[in-house]
């Protein structure tokens, strides 16, 4: 039933957006949000999304859920940013929020512009945990697993870590050579693949401890190496973060950073609350604390049990600041203050009875959101050690206290026993009753007779209708006096959490709002009461009930499309039966005719003039009925999909009668069908009295409006030229005095255009560019945040091919591989496609390069002489997308600016390019170390970005590109060394011998061996690296030409003047000048 309480008697609407609910430390934070939530008189809405770098997948489809974070639905927000985040960049992560800028909210974990968040102190934390196995277990060699590099809770716990290492000395390139690169959250076993296989680095040996930056990845990457055969601590030792239940589950247990999970949401609800009350709210920060356990090799067996330490609590604040540490509280909150000084009270005053009973409750919360006994201990020994209290009165209460932990701690898992039982079972009675299930009634029926026996009493199901509207599929509201049962669907607005009707519901209380999504399907979603179960139950209900919507839809599509079937029959037949006497009644006029003539034959009147025109008459009758029947049979043919059709790119004056076409003077994009039926069929249109025609381009398509009162539409030819237009995926739009044909901008798939989720239309260019269309800025498609809900079925691409380069021609290719771009509409102009299928042209375009490519990976610099030009370069922006551009191409040449490792193990692991060489353009190389790892592969060139610029060193590429040889690793060795030298020591005086002695060869031979891997000689390359070096002190520093000569190397400015103009053929002066 509607509730008809008012805001002001229910309180505020606040929302928790976050990437979870059932994994990670969001376990803990979201439930005791919740919890803390239900005690308030308003309502609380959990959106548990995903996060934003996912672009396709599940993630995607969870992500659809944020767009109901609006000011209609909610007062305010708390956003769990750092969650959401993930890997996207800081600014990527800023301009999410923005569609929240009409909401009060703060956020936890990154800051967002000028809204409060609360933040804990990662960094510290980390540090001191490093700090624990530096001193206490004397670690030499620690490896590090980092976490995503654009998460500022990841990168403050690297810094950390690498301080730490600072701090005691340990700072040398071997340990750097043992830091993973960074990595999602979910990829630690990665990045243990990479330290072992891809770097060689075996536990126990190479290192002897192992940190991660997050319990999970410190979890995944002990499974990895115990696959090994390598064990904690026998092996190596090993450390987390977070003190999550990943870190408590293993054995041995990890010692990990405690984050206050807890605390950080209790502190972003009373920061909240304080924002609507409309005080100002400062960030706040809180401490993060190392928890040691076994896996660093501790005995913990100290802690379980009441210590008696040498200090001693001396004042009742040091006691209380103490013993809530000891429970892993912040003494500084005020939720912490509130909670905690009743007990303090009761044990102050000499309490015993009062300060049991609420230790008591105390305890059945902390061990009910999955406190560690040994905190308890911990706690407990602050009161023995405290000095202000009586210690007779000291000796009763932890005696009676040894006994209450026990017997809570035995209560409050034994509860939990029995209810996740009870859980599991009214669960898997669900899943159950759900696999046999067709109608919606069925769900809604199971739905209701499992769920409030386990206190899901509200839920609604809510799917996706079109642009504007979401539809009401049904639900209970069992919490009020009158039971409500749902089974009507209703539509309203799609950015609603509910209908106007049921709005009542989510007056108070805390609501689940997930998404609904099976594979790569959206269905809609659903809202259903906390009812204190933890994220797990709640995702099994959410792939429960998705399970079964999608089985729905599965069936009602079966039934519909055998009714149409049956109705396809139905309209055959009478089809048939109304022809018929269109067919016939022509035929009866035409055998009358003939009969007249055989009667005039038989009486002898054979007069020349009246046979003649009797003649004329049946061959124009017999043309007409020709025409007419073919006009019937292709009606025919049509209704059962049976016409044939030679659909290609078209221009739209292909179309349309000469009169028409002569009015349109700009160029329109191109259109896609078959030309010769469009052509007849709007012929047909037009010459049946349609008037006043008008053509228009809009951003679905072209639109071709006339006066059509004096048409019969129900004529044959009407009706098949109508039939037509509908086959090509365009439409005839029908009033009483005026319609339109409109006709769709094609895609590549060449199929009817996806039908938009939401949304109006966005458009993109697939060029390189912006482009301005429709009074619209089209931003190019590399900018877009494919993670954003928005990027779905209302995107519209525009592509001028004509004037396109290879790498734009690649980027189109590889949309066929995802849905949602395959059939997004395409607004192209061209006079080339015309004719062709775009699949087929784009194909056999990019098919011609895939095997001479240049595949540029994240360079800034992307064009070099006549090797690498428009034609050939294929760009993109790391190896992360190397997988998928070698679906594409096969590149010839693999070109870096800085590489890695990990780089060069996948390139050379990959089976397309295990021999594709490999070309490093550093601006400079100094690193000893970067030069000793590109010698260690084989088939990789390095160069100076400076002398890359050379005509002798273009003319060396298009020989590789050629197939002529390169250098194997050890003599290409020598000269990345030379190259090297001749970096370090730019700015001195090289002497030829001095060089060719250090990587220990003759100079004649260094001499021969340079030349032939670069083009260049020695001192040719030299040359131009110290132009590179002026050219940047010119532009860059107010240095005299002469010190710029100087400190680039060159012993006299004219010398240096005279090599300046031969390479950039103008003197130095003119580049500042230019500037």
């Amino acid at each position: 039933m509607n509730n008809p309480h008012s805001e002001s008697e229910t309180g505020k609407k606040i929302g928790f957006v976050l990437a979870t609910i059932h994994t990670g430390s969001s376990l803990n934070l979201w439930l005791s949000v919740a919890a803390k939530a239900a005690e308030s008189t308003g309502s609380f809405f959990v959106f548990p999304g995903g996060k934003l770098e996912n672009a396709n997948g599940s993630g995607a489809l969870r992500n659809r859920i944020y767009s109901l974070v609006n000011s209609k639905n909610l007062d305010g927000l708390i956003s769990w940013s750092s969650s959401i985040g993930g890997s996207v960049s800081i600014k990527e992560l800023d301009e999410f929020h923005k569609k929240f800028a009409s909401i009060p909210f703060v956020t936890i974990g990154h800051k967002v512009s000028n809204h409060p968040y609360v933040e804990f102190d990662a960094y510290s934390g980390m540090k001191n945990l490093v700090q624990h196995f530096i001193k206490c277990h004397n670690s030499k060699r620690i490896a590090f697993i980092r976490g995503p590099e654009n998460h500022s809770s990841a990168e403050d716990r690297y810094r950390a870590f690498k301080d730490a290492l600072k701090k005691n000395g340990l700072n040398t390139r071997g340990n750097e050579n043992l830091v993973s690169s960074p990595c999602s959250w979910y990829e630690a076993e990665k990045a243990a693949k990479e330290l072992y296989e891809g770097r060689g680095l075996v536990p126990g040996k190479d290192f002897d401890t192992l940190i991660a930056s997050s319990d999970l990845m410190a979890s995944a990457a002990v499974d990895y190496f115990a696959k090994r055969g390598f064990k904690v601590p026998e092996n190596f030792i090993i450390g987390g973060f977070n003190d999550t239940v990943e870190s408590r589950i293993r054995n041995p247990q990890f010692s990990t950073v405690h984050m206050p999970q807890k605390e950080l949401g209790l502190e972003a609800v009373n920061m909240l609350s304080k924002v609507l009350n409309g005080e100002k709210v400062a960030d706040k920060y809180l401490s993060a604390y190392p928890v040691i356990r076994e896996s660093c090799g501790c005995n913990n067996l100290k802690n379980w049990g009441v210590v008696e330490s040498k200090s001693k609590s001396r004042t009742r604040e040091q006691f209380e600041s103490e013993f809530c540490d000891a429970l892993g509280f912040d003494p500084a909150l005020e939720s912490t203050k509130n909670r905690m000084a009743p007990i303090f009270d009761a044990l102050f005053n000499n309490s015993r009875t009062e300060f049991i009973m609420r230790f008591d409750r105390l305890l059945e919360d902390f061990f009910g959101h999955g406190g560690d006994l040994s905190n308890v201990f911990g706690a407990l020994s602050t009161i023995k050690n405290c000095a202000c209290l009586p210690e007779d009165f000291v000796e009763k209460v932890l005696r009676t206290a040894s006994v209450v932990v026990s017997q809570v701690q035995e209560r409050v898992f034994t509860a939990k026993r029995y209810n996740d039982m009870q859980i599991a079972k009214a669960i898997g009675s669900l899943k159950s009753e759900l696999l046999s299930v067709h109608s919606r009634k069925d769900l809604l029926d199971a739905l209701r007779k499992f769920l409030p026996a386990i206190k899901i009493k509200t839920l609604s199901i809510v799917l996706h209708s079109d642009d504007a509207f979401s539809k009401y599929f049904g639900g209970f509201n069992f919490s009020s006096a009158d039971d409500d049962f749902r089974t009507e669907e209703k539509l309203f607005d799609s950015d609603s959490l509910l209908p106007e009707k049921y709005q009542g519901d989510l007056n108070r209380g805390v609501f689940v709002v997930q998404p609904l999504f099976m594979e790569n399907r959206s269905f809609g979603y659903m809202i259903a009461n906390y009812a204190g179960f933890d994220g797990s139950f709640y995702e099994d209900l959410r792939v429960a009930v998705s399970n079964a919507i999608q089985s729905i839809m599965l069936f009602e599509e079966l039934e519909t499309a055998k009714i149409t079937a049956e109705q396809a029959e139905f309209e055959k037949t009478e089809f048939f039966a109304n022809v018929g006497s269109e067919l016939c009644d022509p035929l009866k006029d035409l055998s009358a005719k003939v009969s007249q003539m055989e009667h005039n034959v038989n009486e002898g009147i054979l007069d020349a003039d009246i046979i003649g025109e009797q003649l004329i008459f049946l061959n124009s009758q017999i043309k007409a009925q020709l025409e007419k029947t073919i006009t019937l049979v292709d009606l025919t043919r049509s209704q059962v999909d049976d016409l044939p059709m030679d659909k290609k790119l078209f221009d739209l004056r292909q179309i349309l009668p000469a009169n028409i076409s002569a009015t349109i003077k700009d160029d329109i994009p191109l259109l896609f069908g078959d030309v010769e039926r469009l052509n007849k069929s709007i012929a047909t249109i037009f010459d049946s009295n349609a008037e006043n025609p008008e053509v228009v381009v809009e951003m679905d398509g072209v639109h071709i409006r006339f006066d059509s009162k004096r048409i019969d539409w129900q004529r044959p030819d009407l009706l098949l030229a109508e039939k037509i237009i509908l086959l090509q995926y365009g439409e005839v739009v029908k009033t009483t005095t005026t319609s339109e044909i409109v006709l769709s901008w094609p895609n590549l798939s060449g199929m009817p255009p996806a039908k938009s989720s939401f949304g109006s239309k966005t458009l993109y260019t697939l060029s390189n560019s912006k482009t301005e269309l429709f009074g619209t800025t089209a931003e190019p498609i590399s900018k877009i945040d494919f993670e954003s809900e928005s990027f779905d079925n209302s995107v519209t691409f525009t592509w001028n091919p004509d004037e396109a380069p290879i790498d734009e021609w690649v980027k189109v290719y590889s949309l066929r591989r995802n849905e949602r771009f395959f059939r997004a509409p395409i607004i192209c102009y061209s006079r080339t496609l015309i004719g062709h299928r775009f699949l087929e042209i784009i194909e056999q375009k990019v098919k011609t390069q895939k095997t001479s490519s240049v595949l540029f990976v994240g360079t800034v610099h992307t064009r070099y002489g006549t090797w690498a030009t428009d034609a050939n370069s294929v760009y993109i922006p790391s190896m992360d997308n190397f997988d998928e551009i070698l679906n594409e191409i096969t590149p010839s040449l693999i070109v870096f600016e800085r590489i890695s490792e990990s780089d060069i193990v996948k390139i050379r692991k990959t089976n397309k390019t295990v021999l594709t060489p490999i070309l490093v353009l550093p601006d400079s190389i100094l690193s000893e170390e970067d030069v000793d790892l590109l010698c260690s592969h084989p088939k990789i060139i390095l160069c100076n970005r400076g002398a890359a610029e050379s005509e002798q060193f273009n003319k060396r590429i298009h020989g590789i590109l050629a197939g002529d040889e390169i250098l194997p690793p050890h003599t290409g060795a020598l000269v990345k060394k030379a190259i090297l030298y001749l970096n370090v020591n730019a700015s001195q005086q090289i002497v030829r011998w001095k060089l060719a002695d250090t990587v220990h060869v003759s100079e004649d031979y260094l001499t021969r061996i340079f030349h032939k891997e670069l083009g260049l000689s020695l001192w040719e390359y030299l040359n131009r690296y110290r132009i590179y070096l002026a050219t940047k002190m010119l532009l860059e520093t107010n240095d005299t030409i002469y010190e710029i000569a100087e400190n680039s190397g060159f012993q006299d400015q004219a010398y240096f003047c005279r090599v300046f103009k031969k390479i950039y053929g103008i003197p130095p002066g003119k580049i500042r000048s230019k500037n």
